[in-house]
């Protein structure tokens, strides 16, 4: 599934249009369905950005209860697991720039360390971020990913005389995807509405 912008603006005029960033602009990771648990309740460390060096470089990561989320230059993979169930939902930056950057912004106070497996694989000091830039992920666009509870959000900052038309996304894992009342897209998977 693919998302285009510009198409909307002609149809819908500058309201539609933000109203469709504002949509889309937040990916939901409370479930609508009943039954299908996702946060498993309160966290004493607010979920964070890590850079991982499992992958190559520019590769961030978050972790919480039920959910992994992957970085990338070429955008963003959403696993999310309930019992022996999972699912997973991956965003793909349609010509997104090859020489954009992904970093850390708002670095955290404490570092993060992980002495598991053999002592060569063990990292200490691993720095933790607020956010994630996608810088000119696109000519004169940026993308931001934050946290705001347990929901992964993201930003588009359009620059002026950027070309918005540049911002195409094609989504895997989903269904239907739909609005809800609150303007959160909700996105049919296998597990359900997210």
């Amino acid at each position: 599934m693919e998302i285009r912008l510009v198409p909307m603006l002609r149809e819908f005029g500058i309201l539609g249009v933000f109203l469709a960033v504002f949509a889309f602009a937040r990916i939901s990771v409370h479930a609508e369905a009943p039954g299908i648990p996702i946060n498993a309740g309160e966290h004493l460390i607010p979920p964070t950005f890590q850079e991982s060096r499992a992958h190559s470089a520019n590769v961030f990561a978050s972790w919480q209860p039920g959910m992994t989320v992957a970085l990338s230059k070429s955008g963003s993979s959403v696993q999310i697991q309930r019992g022996m169930r999972r699912t997973v939902v991956t965003t793909e930056l349609v010509g997104a720039s090859s020489s954009s950057q992904v970093q850390g912004l708002d670095e955290l106070p404490w570092k993060s360390n992980y002495f598991a497996g053999p002592r060569e694989t063990w990292r200490t000091g691993v720095r933790n971020y607020e956010r994630v830039r996608h810088a000119n992920v696109y000519p004169g666009i940026d993308l931001d990913y934050r946290w705001n509870a347990a929901d992964l959000e993201y930003d588009w900052t359009i620059r002026p005389g950027a070309d918005p038309s540049q911002i195409r996304m094609r989504l895997r894992g989903v269904g239907r995807m739909r609005t809800g009342t609150d303007g959160t897209l909700l996105m049919a998977t296998q597990l359900g509405i997210l």
